[in-house]
């Protein structure tokens, strides 16, 4: 009985291993392609030391992901070139294991009270767009108070000109 062979396992050094597909996928593929997973690559990991936690640090969590998603080669799947037909069929199992491994990173970059709208999601890349469409604001805050300073100061110079067609330069004391 110990001997015999189960149909759907391939005897090796570690015993009975399922030979379907969805489990040997992956198993060649190189240290480069996107679809790689090492053994670091786990869902528990934290890329970035920091949570998002609104609209005030979504540009240095956003740079910081994807500075980090660059180094470990999973950038693809937030940018959009990494869709199940650009890899051949045999791969598509593989591309969902490493899709929901940047999906958990995701995650965990995400304050708990922010996780409601991401929770039941199965798309790292629909997760990336959702949080740049509820977040990336900051530069149009950061342009809005930039606009009302440099109305501030037109007004200004404009006071400081008025002040001077007629009689001394603005700020300046009597002496001059």
């Amino acid at each position: 009985m110990e001997n015999e062979a189960v149909p759907g396992l391939q005897n090796g050094p570690l015993g009975g291993v399922p030979q379907s597909s969805s489990f040997m996928q992956g198993q060649d593929i190189d240290y480069n392609h996107p679809l790689f997973l090492g053994p670091i690559d786990v869902s528990e990991l934290s890329l970035i030391y920091f949570q998002l936690l609104g609209i005030e640090n979504y540009t240095s969590l956003s740079r910081s992901i994807r500075l980090a998603l660059l180094e470990q080669n999973k950038i693809r799947l937030i940018d959009g070139s990494a869709r199940k037909e650009v890899f051949g069929v045999e791969l598509w199992g593989q591309m969902e294991r490493v899709n929901f491994v940047v999906l958990s990173w995701l995650m965990n970059s995400v304050f708990k009270s922010l996780l409601n709208g991401i929770t039941f999601a199965f798309s790292a890349l629909n997760v990336w767009v959702d949080l740049k469409e509820r977040f990336d604001r900051v530069d149009r805050s950061r342009t809005y108070s930039l606009h009302k300073y440099i109305a501030s100061l037109q007004q200004t110079l404009s006071l400081c000109l008025s002040t001077i067609q007629g009689s001394k330069p603005c700020g300046m004391s009597s002496k001059f």
